[in-house]
């Protein structure tokens, strides 16, 4: 079996392979198992309880996954006592990361500049504030409108 370290890549379908490698089960051969843990870990890519970066998994985080499954009739945690830990730090920053380009975040790179964007925000909060005090009493007419008009329709039903 290929030894891992911390911070190697595997690819979908080899991280299927492993998991599934580890836990044969009798009757099936090692495609039924592969195909098993491909819909596992795709579930948990979907749940967000699995990050991929790239169309790759960290062995460290994709192991601190497979670690919290309940796998039946073997000892799981044995089996994947080989494999790399991660490193807390590593796991948030890299998450953080994904997550901020997702949202085309860019995070100041400095005190001075957390605290510039910190000022910008609160700028921008207080001018959404200000709008939505502005759009306040338009939408209660726009309700009250609605609400009319619906009242109506509902009398010219009953005359009909």
């Amino acid at each position: 079996m290929r030894t891992y370290q911390s911070g190697d890549w595997l690819t979908f379908n080899e991280a299927a392979t492993l998991l599934a490698q580890r836990d044969k089960r009798s009757g099936e051969d090692l495609r039924q198992g592969i195909d098993r843990w491909r819909k596992r870990i795709e579930y948990a890519v979907n749940a967000k309880k699995l990050m991929k970066v790239e169309k790759r998994f960290k062995i460290d985080v994709m192991a601190a996954w497979a670690r919290t499954l309940k796998v039946s009739g073997v000892d799981w945690l044995v089996k994947l006592a080989d494999l790399p830990r991660p490193i807390l730090r590593d796991s948030v920053e890299e998450i953080a990361s994904v997550n901020d380009e997702e949202w085309g975040i860019r995070l100041p790179g400095s005190r001075e500049e957390c605290h510039e964007e910190i000022r910008r925000l609160l700028r921008e909060n207080k001018a959404l504030k200000q709008e939505n005090e502005q759009l306040r009493e338009p939408a209660a007419k726009y309700v009250k409108l609605c609400m009319n008009h619906q009242e109506a329709a509902r009398k010219r039903k009953r005359q009909n």
